[in-house]
């Protein structure tokens, strides 16, 4: 059925995505994934019904989400004029944890709900480890020098305008959009 072929890829391609997003190692696949995926492929190709309820990729990333949490609110992860908000920070480790180092927060086999999850309380503050660190780093470089990129000026050509509306060489004109 191509119907049922297109929804096959889509939600692989899916899940690969979703992965790199939240693993950004580097095309390593997170065991959740690859048991989803397998999961996936057992239904599509022998007609092998998944076990109910939340996969281990949801479990995963409910985990995050839990951790998250604790990282502040959306308000306050912020870049400002020389300063990244350690709250920005913070959700940038959580978001690029693989799955090992979640785990240390909260256990393989415990579940989002259990206590030893609920009451994760991490150094959310400090670097998780040297490859997260790294990763943090370079997503963040990878955000600012996109917004950068997506100005339609440089801060060279910013800084002649404004010299010239100061010196009265040239007025200002209409805003246009």
């Amino acid at each position: 059925d191509p119907e049922a072929q297109r929804g096959m890829e889509n939600l692989a391609l899916l899940a690969v995505q979703a992965q790199n997003a939240i693993a950004g190692s580097g095309g390593d696949v997170l065991n959740a994934t690859q048991a989803v995926l397998n999961q996936t492929s057992d239904f599509f190709v022998h007609g092998v019904l998944p076990s109910a309820g939340l996969d281990e990729l949801d479990q995963f990333l409910l985990k995050k989400i839990g951790m998250l949490a604790h990282c502040g609110f959306e308000d306050d992860m912020k870049i400002t004029a020389g300063n990244i908000s350690k709250e920005l920070m913070c959700a940038m480790r959580v978001h690029l944890m693989n799955e090992s180092e979640v785990h240390v927060f909260c256990p393989k086999d415990a579940r989002v709900w259990e206590d030893s999850c609920l009451n994760v309380e991490f150094m959310n503050y400090t670097a998780i480890s040297q490859r997260n660190e790294l990763s943090m780093v370079n997503a963040l470089r990878g955000s600012v020098h996109g917004l950068l990129a997506s100005y339609p000026t440089t801060l060279e050509e910013d800084t002649h305008i404004l010299s010239d509306l100061a010196s009265g060489a040239t007025e200002l004109g209409p805003v246009m959009t």
